[in-house]
């Protein structure tokens, strides 16, 4: 949370901090295309896998975006 609270404070960023499923279930047309997303996973890639390619379905990602993810098992405060 803190790191997202702190990327909103930046012009023109925007930041999200919770489920990656509830971020991919929003209507996510008035961000156009972005160009970093940062994925912060728990778990390994195998169970994520989906998440990193909705990203791609919901067209927020286009060519020219970067796409990071990261994969740790330390517990998520975010249920």
């Amino acid at each position: 949370p803190e790191t997202q609270q702190a990327l909103e404070q930046l012009e023109r960023c925007f930041s999200w901090c919770g489920r990656i499923e509830d971020f991919l279930r929003c209507d996510l047309s008035s961000l156009g295309a972005v160009r970093l997303c940062y994925l912060d996973h728990t778990g390994c890639f195998a169970s994520r896998a989906s998440h990193i390619e909705a990203a791609f379905r919901s067209g927020v990602l286009r060519p020219g975006s970067v796409l990071a993810c990261t994969f740790s098992m330390r517990h998520s405060p975010v249920e």
